[in-house]
């Protein structure tokens, strides 16, 4: 008898034993997950007015509440830990889900509070964009073109390649007047970094592509696609193409090694030798062409079950999509034919 109780003890006491370590394990877990952003996805700027006098515990409060931070603990030790639980200031700000609490803490500890938009629209390239930076005011073309090819910078996101093209992730940026050309790229590549998802990646890699490889395809889909719907569909094109040792023939390709004309191509365009003109060279060209959105990037992982290798432009923005050439010339005609109506 007493054996049997000495058992029904023993085993109680591991079962409290791990009861306590899984509530251990969940507490932590859920104190850790306090220091990460609340939504790296979520890239909403919302506007929040810090008033005068406010504690850090008060802000965390406020931030938690306006589905800024998950955590207010986890804000405040932020702030113990940096020094800054003092130092943070009034004033108006944006901030966003996507942003961590030691980001947050950046902001306000530093009160900037005075903020811009930069908007950066799919399919530009880093000179279009280093040239709308130049036309916002915020510095030189030439300073922003530097950012981008800071060799350091892409080591430290983990991009081997000779400059940031394809990796500026487009969005509408908020940004303090002052910041550098080397900080916005940094924050582009590192929004780059945060949408293309592990699991986006690993897509690629079962179909045999690097992560230079996915973004140099979704920058050619970019380009060629105007509806959403579409994207999937010249996806799939262009890897039935890879597939079968086929030159890929995409205009935009030998538009971006000529400098991005704007007139018509001419057949002379399409043998100008350069790697990246997809009419003389199989496969992908060396580097992205643009900087893609996530639904292409997501369609250059994830194209569409179809058998087609071709398409052609309408005109309105859409394409006729075929199976053979014979397909593909009828099409073209077709659409001629409507354009002369």
């Amino acid at each position: 008898m007493y054996r049997r109780h000495l058992l029904l003890m023993k085993i109680g006491a591991m079962n409290l034993a791990v009861a306590a370590v899984i509530v251990i394990s969940v507490l932590m877990w859920r104190f850790l997950s306090g220091f990460a952003p609340l939504d790296p996805k979520d890239t909403r700027q919302i506007e929040i007015e810090i008033p005068h006098g406010m504690s850090a515990a008060q802000i965390g409060d406020l931030l938690q509440r306006k589905g800024i931070i998950r955590s207010r603990t986890a804000f405040l030790w932020s702030a113990r830990l940096k020094g800054v639980a003092a130092e943070l200031k009034s004033g108006r700000y944006l901030l966003s889900p996507s942003m961590s609490p030691s980001q947050i803490l950046q902001v306000l500890a530093l009160g900037k509070v005075k903020m811009v938009k930069f908007s950066v629209p799919e399919g530009l390239t880093v000179k279009q964009i280093a040239e709308l930076w130049r036309l916002k005011g915020f510095g030189t073309a030439e300073e922003f073109i530097r950012a981008a090819r800071d060799k350091a910078l892409l080591t430290s996101y983990g991009i081997n390649a000779q400059s940031a093209e394809g990796y500026l992730f487009p969005e509408t940026y908020v940004i303090s007047e002052d910041t550098s050309a080397r900080e916005m790229v940094s924050h582009m590549i590192g929004l780059f970094r945060r949408m293309v998802t592990p699991d986006l990646i690993r897509k690629g890699r079962r179909r045999g592509f690097n992560l230079h490889q996915i973004v140099t395809l979704a920058s050619i889909i970019e380009k060629e696609a105007r509806l959403d719907e579409e994207r999937p569909l010249i996806s799939a094109v262009f890897h039935r193409r890879l597939k079968l040792g086929w030159k890929l023939e995409a205009d935009p390709t030998v538009r971006y090694a000529l400098g991005l004309p704007s007139r018509p191509l001419t057949s002379d365009d399409l043998k100008f030798d350069s790697p990246y003109n997809t009419y003389l060279h199989p496969g992908l060209p060396p580097g992205p062409i643009c900087s893609p959105g996530l639904k292409s990037i997501e369609a250059a992982v994830d194209p569409a079950d179809v058998d087609y290798l071709y398409f052609v432009a309408k005109g309105d923005g859409s394409h006729i999509f075929s199976r053979t050439y014979s397909e593909h010339i009828r099409a073209i005609a077709r659409i001629k034919k409507d354009r002369r109506i």
